[in-house]
């Protein structure tokens, strides 16, 4: 995207100026809510593709019954609750670990 000067002659320009920023800047975060919205909305699914469609896709029943199932809300549901319960588990094996590692340190620096 290209950039463009306006030029600032008086205290209107200016101003002009600061209403089209201003405008400027609240598209871009009505936008920017859009896609979290967007992501928040579908990234369950958008997960579960990446990581197993297109090798259930090479079956064809089986392709035919992801593709019905990921279209059914309550599954989508479910998948949504299951990531959400893989994520918090992840973070907090991650901490763990982290605690761990801080603790051993922190243990060598004392020596």
């Amino acid at each position: 995207m290209a950039v463009r000067y306006y030029p600032i002659k008086d205290e209107d320009s200016l101003n002009r100026e600061i209403r089209r920023l201003k405008n400027r800047c609240k598209a871009i975060e009505d936008q920017f809510d859009s896609n979290i919205d967007q992501l928040k909305n579908n990234y369950a699914l958008m997960a579960f593709n990446s990581v197993l469609g297109n090798r259930l896709r090479a079956l064809p029943v089986v392709g035919e019954f992801t593709a019905a199932a990921l279209n059914n809300q309550k599954i989508q549901n479910l998948m949504q609750t299951l990531v959400d319960m893989l994520v918090d588990k992840t973070e907090g094996f991650i901490e763990k670990i982290a605690k761990k590692f801080s603790h051993k340190k922190d243990q060598g620096s004392e020596s």
